[in-house]
């Protein structure tokens, strides 16, 4: 699977990278890094993945089937891909549409102000989330949360045990915006693929 998808455009700018890790045997850095992860577009389209400024990609990029990956692969300034570029295969299938699961616990998850909510492990179904200010989602255990409206957490918005990405997915289950913002860092996994998804601000995002 690959580590960022997007049916129709992938926009790094600034110092922005991708790489990857392995969150079981730790923290991320040192030598639990590598350039073993896979970022990919549906998209034959030129610039459908545009990099610019610093940005980076330590890892290998896949584009829509016929593409020119140099083409629809666009670099500017100081940007580049430290690896290889390819096309998806031609029986590619676009991901399938998020469905709830039945017995999804009803929750309200818009935070602000100082305070926090706290998530057992389980399966939640929102129909917004939102993190702001001070405001914290704190799961315990592994957490699946399904929403049916905007995503947008800033600050410190997330923790998670252990910062295990794993421990937190986010499933979009309609077209609304996904961001994530702040200089804190965010563990977790996003799937939302009707979504258009931004990240801003100085934190960093390890995905499951």
């Amino acid at each position: 699977t690959h580590g960022v998808y997007a049916e129709n455009s992938i926009s790094l700018s600034g110092n922005s990278a991708f790489d990857s890790y392995n969150s079981i045997a730790g923290a991320y850095g040192g030598t639990n890094k590598s350039n073993a992860g896979e970022m990919a577009v549906n998209s034959t389209n030129r610039g459908g993945i545009s990099l610019s400024g610093n940005s980076k990609i330590n890892g290998n990029v896949f584009v829509g089937y016929g593409g020119a990956t140099n083409t629809v692969v666009a670099t500017s300034g100081n940007a580049a891909v430290n690896g290889t570029r390819s096309n998806l295969a031609q029986d590619w299938s676009s991901p399938p549409p998020v469905e709830i699961p039945e017995g999804a616990i009803p929750i309200t998850l818009n935070v602000s102000g100082n305070n926090t909510v706290t998530l057992t492990a389980g399966v939640y179904h929102a129909s917004s989330l939102t993190t702001s200010g001070n405001g914290k989602i704190k799961t315990v255990g592994a957490v699946k949360i399904y929403v049916d409206g905007v995503i947008a957490i800033s600050g410190n918005g997330v923790v998670v045990p252990n910062n295990r990405p794993e421990n937190l997915l986010l499933y979009s289950t309609g077209s609304s915006a996904v961001s994530i913002s702040g200089n804190g860092s965010f563990y977790g996994g996003v799937y939302a693929p009707n979504s258009a998804v931004a990240a801003s601000g100085n934190g960093d995002i390890f995905g499951a």
